[in-house]
């Protein structure tokens, strides 16, 4: 149920006919944390509405206090946040590389990064750089091209 986030256990036959829910996108800006739900401003009605686990999906790692995102409406309420599927983080510590077997495209080292996430990166890949993270697995994707030097 995209309402709450429970799952529901129902044959296509018990709920037919199918109608299509008036949805819309709306661009918010994230403000901050408020206990476990965060709070996000939309951007043309500037009210507040705090978004939860459901509407989150595991993206609060990803969220950055001022920026802008697509949240899905449905019922006047927020149902989704929609986080891009690559952003870009700064590496704000890289571990010593440890000693590994195999090419050297695939040695990795610990990094962690702005918001505190821990991913593995490549032997190049130094503190102050600028990564994209896939935000579905977590995993370092590539180097961001700004923020080569």
């Amino acid at each position: 149920d995209v309402r709450d986030g429970h799952a529901v256990d129902r044959a296509l036959e018990e709920i037919l006919p199918v109608e299509e829910v008036e949805h819309s996108y709306r661009t918010m800006q994230y403000l901050y944390p408020r206990g476990a739900a965060r709070v996000f401003m939309d951007s043309e009605s500037f009210e507040e509405y705090e978004l939860g686990d459901a509407q989150l999906a595991g993206c609060e790692p990803f969220l950055k206090e001022g920026e802008q995102y697509r949240v899905l409406f449905a019922d006047g309420r927020p149902l989704l946040l929609e986080m891009p599927e690559n952003i870009a983080l700064k590496v704000t510590l890289t571990a010593a590389p440890e000693r590994s077997v195999g090419g050297s495209g695939g040695v990795l080292k610990e990094a962690t990064l702005e918001n505190g996430l821990m991913v593995r990166v490549p032997l190049f890949i130094k503190t102050g750089d600028l990564i994209r993270v896939d935000t579905r697995t977590k995993t370092y994707s590539g180097k961001d091209k700004e923020g080569a030097h």
